[in-house]
């Protein structure tokens, strides 16, 4: 867990690592920051994924193209690419609650700047459209082709090819990968598709409901980068209005463990790569102060079955899980159609569980004994030792 109090203020986080400088780069959407919103995409950096530093905006204010189209009072959920030695920021441009939206591009030659406006690579409009052009995410498959997903609430999540040279559409063709029911606002949003070439998996990550106690992120698999996408259940990335919690592995959401500040609203990640290692980053509140958001960084550890686990602390390394397993386990279960902050159970660990187990510190150099793993049930767990 890194030391949160240094990312306050961060919104909608993706994080590159510069090779040149050894230094981190977190890019975060514009929020109050000393009584006043910024406008133009926050910039932090760090030398070790726990402290940071706040450098400024990316972008001097928001560009004339960009503001005559949504007229924005800040700009959200950037997405920066590096493409040798050019950077590309994806980034959204909105008026809220509607689908009057654009995701543009910049580029730079260095994660500090300056940026270049380079124009809009999609929009979106109430009268034209059902789609909502905001919360880009840009990768390339397996042949090498270049793709960006997005999508919020409205008719769901969709994916369009790109032209690797420009940065912008390759053509008009979006598909749609995933939705949600009118019955819950089609509340989805945030995604990002990660590719694990052990297995050759596409995994969609996507955060579900509203940005309350409720949010929470979910993730599903698919062998193509256009879907389908299913879930530990083989359920589809399509919700059903009787039961619109259902689908997606739910991986993370509030909840009180007794060795951490109580997070709320976790979501809005995406997966940061680093020395053979995944990340999981996203924002964060806490419970008892509801109003301030910080960045949220955990390692990723993967099932046997090949799915993703979030965890506890940091600094993990793996460990014989037999010398522990007579122990009880502070753990919070994830269930899939549970809403709101969810509190830890005191159990003994499940011989017919997946789990992994591990050393790590808490963010006040504690050590502990952490687990991760699957029920069961389907349902992700995670927590600590009793001690």
């Amino acid at each position: 867990m890194m030391k949160y109090e240094t990312s306050k203020g961060v919104h909608d986080p993706t994080i590159i690592y510069w090779k040149q400088n050894k230094r981190f780069y977190m890019y975060s959407t514009d929020t109050s920051m000393e009584s006043k919103t910024t406008q133009g995409i926050q910039v932090r950096t760090s030398t070790d994924l726990e402290n940071w530093e706040y450098i400024g905006t990316a972008l001097e204010g928001i560009h004339d193209e960009v503001y005559k189209y949504t007229r924005p009072s800040n700009l959200w959920a950037p997405e920066v690419k590096i493409m040798g030695n050019v950077l590309r920021m994806y980034y959204s441009a909105s008026i809220f609650g509607t689908n009057e939206s654009c995701i543009c591009m910049a580029e730079s030659n260095h994660p500090e700047g300056p940026w270049q406006h380079k124009g809009v690579v999609l929009s979106s409009h109430p009268e034209k459209n059902d789609y909502n052009a905001i919360d880009a995410n840009v990768l390339f498959d397996h042949e090498g082709k270049l793709w960006m997903t997005f999508g919020s609430f409205f008719s769901g999540i969709f994916i369009t090819e790109l032209d690797v040279n420009t940065g912008f559409l390759k053509d008009n063709k979006l598909i749609k990968i995933a939705s949600r029911p009118i019955t819950i606002e089609g509340a989805i949003e945030g995604p990002f598709i990660h590719y694990r070439e052990e297995n050759e998996m596409y995994y969609l990550f996507t955060s579900y409901d509203f940005l309350g106690k409720n949010y929470n992120v979910r993730v599903a698999r698919s062998k193509k980068i256009t879907g389908p996408y299913h879930d530990i259940n083989d359920l589809n990335m399509f919700g059903l209005s009787e039961r619109p919690h259902q689908n997606g592995l739910k991986i993370i959401g509030s909840y009180r463990l007794s060795c951490e500040p109580n997070w709320y609203s976790i979501g809005h990640n995406s997966v940061f790569e680093y020395q053979e290692s995944d990340f999981f980053v996203s924002h964060t509140r806490i419970e008892e102060s509801p109003h301030s958001h910080f960045a949220f960084i955990r390692e990723i550890l993967w099932s046997k079955s090949g799915w993703p686990l979030t965890t506890v602390g940091i600094n993990i390394k793996k460990c014989d899980s037999k010398e522990y397993l007579n122990n009880f386990f502070e753990i919070i279960v994830f269930e899939n159609e549970f809403n709101g902050p969810k509190n830890s159970d005191l159990v003994r660990i499940n011989s017919n569980w997946e789990y992994i187990v591990y050393q790590c510190e808490m963010a006040d150099g504690t050590p502990k004994i952490g687990i991760s793993g699957i029920t069961d049930n389907n349902e992700m767990f995670f927590g600590v030792m009793e001690e």
